[in-house]
C-alpha cells in the first residue's frame, strides 16, 4: 500500500523496540492493527460509495435509455392498432349498413309468399278446365259421361304440373289434352 520493503518495516520495528519497549510493544502493535483495519475499512466503505454512486447514474442513464425505448415501443403499438383498427371499423359499419339494407328489403317482401302465388295459379287452372266451353265439349261429367280413369289421370297431370316458361312444353301438354280426352271418348285405350 506504501510499498514499503520488509527490510524498511524490521528497521521500524527495532526502532518501536527500542522506543517503546518490550512490554508495551504488543499493546501498541494491537492499537496500531486495529487503526489500519479501520483505516483500511473506511477507505473501502468510501471507494464502494463512489462505486455505487457512479453505477447508480450509470443505472439511471440505462433506466432512462430503457424507458425511452418502452415509451417508443408503445407508442409504435398505438400507431399500429390505430391502423388496423381505422379500417375493421369501416368495415364493420359497412357490413352493419349492408345488414340494416337488407333488413329493410326483406321487410318489403314480408307479405309475398311464392307457395301461395303457385297454389293460386293451380286453382285458376283448374277453374279455367271445369269452364262451361269444357263442358260443351264433353270433357266434363255433367254432359251425362263419365270420364274414364286415364282421362282422369291425364286431366289431373295437367292441372298438377308445374307452370313452365317454354312454348315448346306448353305446346306438347296441349297436344297430349286433346289426345287423351279423344281415347277417352272413343273407349280405346292406348
Amino acid at each position: 500500500m506504501f510499498d514499503i520493503s520488509f527490510t524498511e518495516l524490521m528497521i521500524i520495528g527495532i526502532v518501536a523496540l527500542v522506543v517503546i519497549g518490550p512490554e508495551r510493544l504488543p499493546k501498541v502493535a494491537r492499537t496500531l492493527g486495529h487503526l489500519l483495519g479501520r483505516a483500511q475499512r473506511y477507505v473501502n466503505d468510501v471507494k464502494t460509495d463512489i462505486k455505487r454512486e457512479m453505477d447508480a447514474g450509470d443505472l439511471n442513464d440505462v433506466k432512462n435509455q430503457f424507458t425511452e425505448a418502452a415509451s417508443s415501443v408503445k407508442a409504435s403499438i398505438e400507431d399500429a392498432s390505430r391502423t388496423i383498427e381505422d379500417p375493421m371499423k369501416a368495415a364493420r359499419d359497412a357490413v352493419e349498413n349492408a345488414g340494416k339494407s337488407l333488413q329493410s328489403s326483406l321487410v318489403d317482401f314480408d307479405g309475398y309468399e311464392p307457395d301461395a302465388a303457385a297454389k293460386e295459379a293451380q286453382n285458376k287452372a283448374l277453374a279455367d278446365n271445369t269452364s262451361p266451353a269444357n263442358n260443351a265439349n264433353g270433357n266434363s261429367g255433367a254432359s251425362g259421361q263419365a270420364q274414364t280413369p286415364q282421362a282422369q289421370d291425364s286431366a289431373n297431370a295437367l292441372h298438377n304440373a308445374p307452370e313452365s316458361t317454354s312454348a315448346p312444353e306448353d305446346a306438347k301438354r296441349a297436344a297430349a289434352a286433346p289426345a287423351a280426352s279423344s281415347n277417352s271418348n272413343t273407349g280405346t285405350t292406348p
